[in-house]
Formats: C-alpha cells, sequence, structure tokens
C-alpha cells in the first residue's frame, strides 16, 4: 500500500466518524476541497461509491461500510506498530506486523 492510498483510507475513516467532509476537514486541519479529492480518489480507485451523497447528509454505502469495517482494524494496527517503534518499547528486530486485506483492496 503506497502512502496515498494509506493517506485517503485514513480521510474516509474520518469522514466516516465525523459524518461530514466539513467536520473531517476541521479535525485534518486541511481543506474541504482536499478531502473532497481525495474521496473522490479512493472511490475512483476501488470503483465503488463509499458514500450516498445529498445536500445535507453523508452516509455509508454498503462499500463503505465494508470497506471500513475491514480497514479499521489494520489502520490500527499500523498506528500501534508506529507508535510502540517511536516509543522504544519494541525493536524492528522483535516487532511484527500482519496485515489482512479484504480481496477488494488486493487488486489496488
Amino acid at each position: 500500500m503506497n502512502n496515498a492510498l494509506y493517506n485517503q483510507i485514513r480521510i474516509f475513516q474520518i469522514i466516516a466518524s465525523e459524518g461530514s467532509i466539513t467536520a473531517a476537514a476541521r479535525k485534518l486541519e486541511i481543506t474541504a476541497p482536499s478531502v473532497s479529492k481525495a474521496l473522490k480518489t479512493l472511490e475512483q480507485h476501488i470503483g465503488l461509491p463509499l458514500f450516498s451523497r445529498n445536500t445535507r447528509r453523508i452516509e455509508l454505502t454498503e462499500a463503505g461500510r465494508r470497506l471500513l469495517a475491514r480497514s479499521s482494524d489494520a489502520v490500527q494496527a499500523l498506528q500501534d506498530a508506529i507508535e510502540s517503534v517511536r516509543d522504544g518499547r519494541r525493536t524492528w528486530a522483535s516487532a511484527s506486523l500482519n496485515i489482512h486485506t479484504h480481496r477488494a483492496l488486493r487488486c489496488m
């Protein structure tokens, strides 16, 4: 997984948790158009819409719910691994990270 894809997935997760692109942008301290563009790029990469949108609401689609469920543990594991290395609790020799992706993500 490249850095851009990881960032797009994190932005997707924050949109889902915040309930809007504007709120996600505030939390990430970036512009709403940047958040929207990252989401659009991720949706194009996957080939499916992740949210249904109208002027007042944004809701996860079935594909979005599946991606959120499958990506949350993987992203958390990456964040935990980075923190543990940063904090010096583990060395590279003893740290391990297992990431299991959904088959829809394997074609990326």
